[in-house]
């Protein structure tokens, strides 16, 4: 097998050269620590572990309310339009606004935009 392997250029002890190399990793990260716990003590060792809770984290991302603040706009200068008759300056095409609301919505956003939409067609109805 050895000599088949040879001839086929393989290295056999490749995954056992590389296993090698990671034990010896491991010892000289192991003999690092062990100096910092002789030095600092092993108190401040545990001291400073993590505390991190998943269930505690926080997230800081506003991308949804943002869009939430967009749909309120939309369906404000609709009614709008809808009561005066006079159309707003827009920027951005209906499909395009569209587009990008639905990207950015979650599921609270698409139940509260089909609940203003449903209000603004009774108050223009009556």
């Amino acid at each position: 097998i050895v000599v088949l392997a040879r001839y086929a250029g393989i290295d056999l002890r490749q995954d056992g050269r590389l296993a090698e190399s990671h034990q010896a990793i491991a010892k000289q990260l192991q003999t690092n620590i062990d100096g910092i716990t002789v030095e600092l003590g092993d108190k401040l060792i545990t001291g400073i572990q993590p505390w991190f809770d998943a269930r505690k984290a926080r997230q800081f991302d506003s991308y949804w309310n943002w869009a939430r603040q967009d749909a309120y706009e939309w369906i404000q200068q609709t009614i709008a339009m809808c009561i005066t008759g006079v159309a707003t300056d827009v920027d951005v095409s209906n499909k395009e606004r569209l587009q990008q609301l639905q990207n950015r919505a979650d599921v609270q956003l698409h139940f509260e935009s089909a609940t203003s939409v449903q209000r603004a067609i009774r108050i223009n109805a009556a």
